[in-house]
């Protein structure tokens, strides 16, 4: 497919979701789907990694995840699912867990790290609000110095 330049048009510091806007991109993005689907495919860089992998997940039932702000500022509640995949590790976060009609169910933001092969992804339904505001963005915003 080739690589592109991204540009970052809208950012949520509390979520750490960033919408990305691509020139040229040649396919449309993946729609986001709100009923969650009991299996899923990850697909995203494991760490180190160039190439994508894709990878079999079976996805739980929502639930209310609270954790501490990217920059650890304040405490942020997620709508997520549990997953289990056999290589979620670090480096995933922001991957994809897409349904198999190709929409995605949500977006992976922790493994756990006391359950190996287990980790948590924001719902769709979380990120319907950064899509929206994002959907037709082409100013670059600050990340406020997150890469």
């Amino acid at each position: 497919m080739g690589d592109f330049d991204a540009e970052v048009v809208d950012f949520d510091p509390l979520t750490d979701i960033a919408v990305l806007w691509v020139r040229g991109l040649p396919s449309p993005s993946l729609p986001l789907q709100v009923k969650r689907e009991a299996s899923a495919t990850m697909i995203g860089y494991e760490e180190g990694s160039t190439t994508p992998s894709a990878q079999p997940a079976t996805v739980g039932d929502r639930v209310p995840a609270k954790s501490r702000g990217i920059y650890d500022d304040q405490l942020v509640e997620f709508d997520s699912y549990p997953f289990r995949g056999p290589r979620v590790r670090r480096g995933m976060s922001g991957a994809p867990l897409v349904s198999r009609d190709e929409r995605v169910l949500g977006m992976v933001f922790a493994a756990d790290t006391d359950q190996e092969g287990k980790g948590y992804a924001l719902t769709a339904r979380q990120l319907t609000v950064a899509a929206k505001a994002g959907r037709h963005a082409t100013v670059p915003v600050s990340t406020e110095g997150c890469a």
